[in-house]
């Protein structure tokens, strides 16, 4: 009997082992598939939002040997992510910044608090400020050991200072070395709408007047569209765009990037160009749309809204 009970507790001891060895076996395979750095488990520094900055910038050294297919992916992802911090309202220098940074804006030779300080100075007039890039417009060269890229970027915001909200498209340029931007500036700017008003209570949608508010792609329920979709645009533009006969002569070809509000009823309005080729291009892209038939409107919460929209026309010359 007392040999049946001493064989009882042993087994039973053996399972209480088995089971604490399973539960850190356990413990130990989800930290190593689904925790990057399992030490800041049991940290208490907060975590970054930019979880793909690291990762990112790897690729963006241009020494790493990748294609440059793969650098453009990454270098998109980049902006993306250095922009979505932004706008949920973080920004810390040292995620994304070289120390010390050779320009941001008009100031030169930045440490990351004087960075800091600037960007606060610029919040101080630009309340709920929302950037959204135009991946379209993305181009870029290396040169030695940096990246230079350029990009369209609208930017939504109220001034308090002018009792104003406006919106603004500014090319930027942005110089990255080593993975961090060590410049960024704006290399031209070009205000689209500027509407005395009262300073929205939130900051989700962008106030225009009291009765008539404007809205971006990022606060629509469901974006404006061509009616029939992208395949109805690209045979509709097929159909009515014309090469000037100027830029022909001169074998002109590009992008013209062009800015509008789709009214609640579908029809266009404040049609301007953001970035353009001239030699007719520009003009041309402008009548194109003013002869546009009328847009399906984005909505919000159901309703049809005025929505700021941006696209690209091409001008592409083919071979004879």
């Amino acid at each position: 009997m007392e040999d049946q009970f001493k064989r009882s507790n042993t087994d039973r001891s053996l399972l209480y082992i088995g089971i604490g060895l399973g539960m850190i076996i356990l413990i130990l395979g989800y930290l190593t598939f689904f925790v990057d750095e399992p030490s800041k488990v049991f940290s208490n520094q907060p975590s970054s939002l930019s979880s793909t900055t690291e990762a990112n910038s790897t690729l963006l050294n241009s020494n790493s040997g990748e294609s440059e297919q793969a650098i453009k992916n990454s270098l998109t992802k980049f902006i993306d992510t250095f922009y979505y911090d932004q706008n949920k309202g973080y920004f810390d220098p040292p995620s994304y910044f070289a120390n010390p940074t050779q320009t941001y804006y008009n100031y030169h030779n930045l440490t990351f608090d004087r960075l800091q300080e600037i960007h606060n100075r610029r919040l101080a007039d630009m309340h709920h400020l929302q950037q959204n890039w135009i991946v379209s417009s993305l181009e870029f060269k290396q040169n030695g050991s940096s990246i230079t890229a350029t990009y369209m970027l609208r930017q939504s915001y109220y001034k308090p200072s002018q009792g104003k909200q406006e919106v603004s498209d500014s090319k930027i340029e942005m110089i990255v070395q080593d993975g961090k931007i060590i410049s960024l500036r704006e290399l031209e700017t070009k205000n689209i709408s500027s509407i005395n008003t009262t300073e929205p209570y939130n900051s989700m949608t962008t106030v225009v007047s009291s009765e008539n508010k404007l809205y971006d792609l990022n606060t629509v329920s469901t974006p404006p569209e061509f009616p029939g979709g992208q395949q109805a645009w690209v045979q509709y533009l097929n159909t009515n765009l014309k090469y000037p006969i100027e830029a022909q002569e001169n074998s002109i070809q590009g992008k013209v990037y062009v800015g509008f509000v789709v009214e609640k009823d579908g029809s266009l309005s404040d049609i301007s160009i953001i970035n353009g080729i001239d030699s007719g291009c520009n003009e041309e892209a402008i009548r194109v749309l003013q002869h546009s038939p009328r847009w399906i409107p984005g909505t919000f919460k159901g309703s049809p809204v005025r929505t700021t929209f941006t696209l690209t026309i091409s001008f592409q010359l083919t071979n004879r």
